[in-house]
């Protein structure tokens, strides 16, 4: 396989960056006032002004409506001030920016109210308010920010340290990047890797951390506020629930029979999950991703589940393939209220936001039948092709689009005039479609090449513009290995999509407009079928206010290096996080150690090698026995293979697993242990090489 192209370190990742900022200004603090304070100091600038979304604020309420004592005062986002909480403010050439700390209480920190306190491991917000001098929001910037311990930068100035975070070199690594995302690959082993999409490394992205699966998931869904996936594993009929920000799997629950397709609610409150099954317990499960728990579930019809909802949220609609109908739901009761029959083979939904209705396409009939939203009957049919698998409304949700591998041909509709408007040959059997603002992309699977669809000229009578462009080595199709989760990902900022091949073993980078991919990113020998994207960016919660999420990771004081190109303001606010009580409660013991206790990880080629590890208590040296769940995945660094293996208890703290690799090269292992809640972050890794 040919070394993948050597990724654009100001990728899409740096182009939040690059777009925004030049070099540090050695003068950026020259003529700067600076007013630091905690929250609950007296002058406070904007106290009882306006909350975040630019309302004024007098009933004596927090944004999220929680009472507060009579006299209390407020920040500037309408929020009840606390003592502990921080508050500072930095002017500069009639710039103001002001900054303030956020914590929740309620489960998983996500609840209604603010904590009185900063401590570790509580989920945070930064807030950055910035406005000229007469107090208004400024528009149209873009600022950025990085928080790491404040030891990290005695002796540099704040530009200096700015100057470094923007280098993107390893030695200059926040802990909490602002600016960025991360890449996930939902591998063909159980694993998910997260990329780092800026770091790079002669030629290849850094595997920043994966999350090991109880098995090979199928489909995914992060929340709206990018704190929760959910991953189908069809083969032991649960759900994995992993928290992004520390990208740790929080649990497995049981989801019913075959659990394969995931979706958000158009609340986003809830997860709702397909359970495939040839029977009548077909049907679909419910699950809260914050509460852990199965909320509801609702049986259908037999066959695979495609999900939608209506653009109010208040139903769900389910197809079935095998039963030939669509079920509408109540998701507030978790009650079939109708079952429609649709045709031969449903086998995408989709529903417009601009008329409500749900668009159901079938496979063996080859039309897309229309579903009134509010009296759930069928009030049309668009005339299209057999073999359709899927259909997808561009943004704004009057164009729609359906693709049919069989006749080669996307299908493109309008729901104002009710018609089918443009076939639009595509080579290569055209299986997925995905949309930037200006484009709709869709990926061959017969083909390496992504044809991209311009959205500009849809209501002219002339055709579309079109462009078949190059993308990758191999054809999605030279392998067996596929998923139900979309192998295409809209890019953020410059637009574009990322498409997953594991033909390749790449994740593609195709920006808008470009003549093929600006760069790859491996797989790393773990075969990535599908692709998401967590965005850590800054975004705008109301004009002029940017807010930031992390978890403190631990007690101490921290540094927050805030940039704003222009007009110009460097500074480096600081806060500082308490210990929590279960901190203070357990000590400092730390998790626990592990160390390869095998002296020579080196073997011949399908031949068996004992590795062994260690585990110890991190406070007293002594040895843990009795862990039945110490897991280990080996994957190839330069191929297509892994495999998940279950430690053995050996005695005195010793595990054993027997490895045993197919063909020569070096191979990873990475460790877990949940019942000593030990992710592979937890555990360092080891290399073994086979001859």
């Amino acid at each position: 396989m040919p070394k993948p192209t050597r990724p654009v370190i100001a990728l899409l990742a740096l182009a939040l960056v690059v777009a925004a900022c030049g070099g540090p200004d050695p003068a950026a603090h020259d003529h700067e006032e600076t007013d630091t304070l905690t929250a609950a100091a007296d002058d406070h600038d904007h106290e009882n002004e306006a909350t975040t979304d630019g309302q004024a604020v007098d009933d004596g309420h927090g944004d999220h409506g929680e009472p507060v004592a009579e006299g209390a005062e407020f920040d500037h986002h309408g929020q009840p001030i606390h003592d502990d909480l921080y508050y500072e403010k930095v002017t500069k050439d009639g710039v103001s920016v002001e900054f303030t700390m956020q914590s929740f209480l309620g489960i998983g920190g996500r609840g209604a109210d603010l904590a009185s306190e900063i401590v570790e491991g509580a989920n945070s917000s930064v807030i950055f308010n910035i406005t000229d001098d007469a107090g208004q929001p400024i528009p149209e910037v873009r600022p950025l920010a990085w928080m790491d311990y404040k030891s990290a930068g005695e002796g540099r100035s704040c530009e200096a340290q700015v100057a470094g975070f923007l280098s993107g070199a390893l030695t200059e690594r926040p802990l909490v990047d602002f600016n960025g995302f991360f890449l996930l690959a939902l591998n063909d082993s159980p694993s998910i890797s997260v990329i780092d999409p800026t770091v790079d490394v002669g030629g290849y992205t850094q595997l920043f951390t994966s999350m090991m699966l109880t098995g090979r998931g199928e489909d995914w869904a992060i929340t709206d506020d990018q704190s929760r996936l959910v991953v189908s594993i069809p083969s032991n009929g649960q759900v994995a629930i992993a928290d992004l920000d520390g990208f740790v799997v929080l649990s497995h629950l049981d989801a019913g029979p075959n659990p394969v397709r995931v979706a958000l609610a158009a609340d986003g409150r809830t997860v709702w999950v397909g359970n495939d099954t040839a029977g009548s317990d077909g049907g679909v499960t419910a699950i809260d991703p914050n509460t852990l728990e199965v909320v509801g579930s609702v049986p259908t019809g037999a066959g695979h589940h495609e999900l939608a909802f209506s653009p109010d949220g208040r139903f769900a609609f389910a197809t079935n393939s095998a039963a030939g109908t669509l079920s509408v739901i109540d998701t507030s009761l978790f009650e079939e209220v109708a079952e429609i029959d649709v045709g031969n083979a449903p086998v995408a939904v989709a529903v417009s936001t601009a008329d409500g209705n749900a668009y159901v396409a079938s496979a063996g009939t080859g039309d897309i039948a229309i579903v009134d939203g509010l009296s759930h009957e069928v009030i049309g049919r668009y005339a299209a092709a057999p073999g359709l698998t899927s259909v997808e409304f561009a943004p704004g949700g009057r164009w729609g689009f359906a693709a049919s591998p069989a006749a080669g041909k996307v299908f493109i509709f309008d729901v104002a005039s009710g018609t089918i408007t443009h076939e639009v040959p595509v080579p290569g059997a055209p299986d997925e479609i995905s949309f930037s603002d200006t484009t709709a992309y869709v990926r061959s699977r017969g083909a390496a090449e992504v044809t991209a669809i311009s959205l500009q000229d849809l209501g002219e009578a002339a055709g579309v513009e079109v462009a078949t462009i190059p993308v990758g080595q191999q054809a999605p199709a030279s392998t067996p290995i596929r998923s139900t989760a979309g192998a295409m990902l809209a890019a953020p900022a410059a637009g574009g999509v990322f498409v997953a091949n594991p033909a390749d073993d790449q994740i593609y980078l195709l920006p808008e407009g470009a003549q093929g991919p600006s760069g790859s990113f491996q797989g790393h020998g773990l075969i990535p079928r599908a692709t998401q994207l967590v965005n850590r960016s800054l975004h705008e919660t109301a004009p002029g206010v940017f807010t930031g999420k992390l978890r403190i990771p631990t007690a101490g004081t921290f540094q927050v290096a805030f940039l704003l190109d222009s007009p110009r303001v460097v500074h480096c606010f600081e806060f500082t996080a308490n210990p929590s009580d279960l901190t203070t409660a357990a000590g400092a013991a730390g998790p626990p150690e592990l160390e390869v206790v095998t002296e020579t990880l080196k073997v011949e080629a399908g031949q068996s090698l004992a590795v062994r590890v260690k585990l110890s208590d991190a406070s007293t040296s002594e040895p843990i026995d009795d862990v039945s769940d110490l897991r280990v995945v080996a994957s190839a660094t330069g191929g297509n293979w892994s495999e998940r293996f279950t430690a053995t208890p050996v005695g005195g703290g010793v595990y054993e697993i027997a490895l045993n690799v197919p063909s020569a090269g070096f191979y990873r292992l990475f460790f877990e242990a949940a019942s000593l809640d030990a992710t592979v972050e937890t555990f360092p890794t080891a290399l073994v090489e086979a001859t």
